[in-house]
């Protein structure tokens, strides 16, 4: 995979993975609200991601920058 790709999907994964067994350990398992609330925060991650790849990888400005507009356009 290409390096701006690993850093939208690494943080996701990962965010995924310990909130799957911190849920599992405190609950017992997964509830409507614990699924929702790991999709928010994992998608803030990927946003973040977004930008962490156009500051860490500049030739790929032109791309995070068009995902941003598409989604909070002007």
């Amino acid at each position: 995979l290409a390096p701006i790709y690993l850093s939208l999907l690494l943080p996701v994964l990962l965010v995924q993975w310990f909130a799957g067994r911190y849920l599992l350990r405190r609950l017992g398992g997964y509830t409507g609200d614990s699924l929702g609330a790991t999709q928010q925060v994992t998608e803030v991650l990927l946003y973040l991601g977004v930008l962490a790849g156009a500051a860490y990888f500049p030739q790929t400005y032109k791309f995070a920058d068009s995902i941003l507009y598409l989604l909070w356009p002007a």
